[in-house]
């Protein structure tokens, strides 16, 4: 379980990224 924390973090802020990267898009339009 604790070797998945890293892991589960980084899609997190993939996810986070992404998200961000979209709205900025969708705003920007």
């Amino acid at each position: 379980m604790l070797l998945n924390i890293p892991y589960v973090s980084n899609i997190l802020f993939l996810f986070v990224k992404y998200l961000m990267i979209t709205f900025v898009s969708i705003y920007i339009r």
